[in-house]
C-alpha cells in the first residue's frame, strides 16, 4: 500500500488546454459499487482506456488520511470481473477524460473533465497535481491559470461526487 499525495484545483480559465499532451490523455469510467464500501474506506472500480486504446480495469481502496496525503491500495483485475464490478456500480459512475500537462519541476498536472456523474451530464473540470512527498505538495506554488484550492474537502472526492452527486 502505498499513499497518494496530491493537491487538487479548480481551474481559473482554459489555458491549460492549449498545454495538454495528446498522448497522455485517457478516458476513465470509475464506480463504486454500494455492497463493498465500509466505513473510512473507498472501495473503486476503474476502468482506463489509453490514447492508444489499451483498456486496463484497477481495484482501488482508500482510506481516510490526512488533508494531503491518503494511503491507497490498487491492482489491476481481468476484464471479466472489472466489467462485473463496474455493472454493481449501478448509478454510482462517473466517466471524465484525463488531460495531462507538464509542470516546472518535472511534475504532472492531471486535469480531470467530467463528462458525467451518476449518470448525468456534467462539465466539472478539476486539477490534481501529486507528489512525492507532503513537504513537496506544501512547497508547490501553483500558476496563476490555477483557481481555487479544494485540497481535503470530501464534497469534491470522486467517492462523494459518485455517492452523492456535484454539490450546488
Amino acid at each position: 500500500m502505498g499513499d497518494e499525495i496530491e493537491r487538487r484545483f479548480f481551474p481559473k480559465h482554459t489555458t491549460w488546454r492549449s498545454k495538454t499532451r495528446k498522448s497522455g490523455t485517457k478516458s476513465i469510467t470509475q464506480g463504486y459499487p454500494a455492497h463493498l464500501q465500509r466505513e473510512g474506506v473507498a472501495v473503486r472500480i476503474r476502468k482506463t482506456v489509453s490514447f492508444h486504446g489499451k483498456i486496463t480495469y484497477r481495484y482501488g481502496e482508500k482510506k481516510k488520511g490526512t488533508k494531503l496525503s491518503t494511503p491507497e491500495e490498487e491492482h489491476v483485475v481481468p476484464s471479466k470481473e472489472g466489467v462485473s464490478l463496474l455493472e454493481q456500480s449501478e448509478e454510482q459512475i462517473l466517466n471524465k477524460i484525463r488531460w495531462e500537462v507538464s509542470l516546472e519541476n518535472e511534475l504532472i498536472l492531471e486535469v480531470d473533465e467530467f463528462i458525467s456523474l451518476r449518470q448525468k451530464p456534467s462539465g466539472l473540470i478539476f486539477f490534481e497535481v501529486e507528489f512525492i512527498s507532503e513537504a513537496e505538495a506544501e512547497a508547490f506554488v501553483p500558476p496563476e491559470w490555477f483557481g481555487e484550492e479544494i485540497t481535503g474537502l470530501y464534497k469534491w472526492s470522486n467517492h462523494s461526487l459518485c455517492i452523492n452527486g456535484a454539490p450546488e
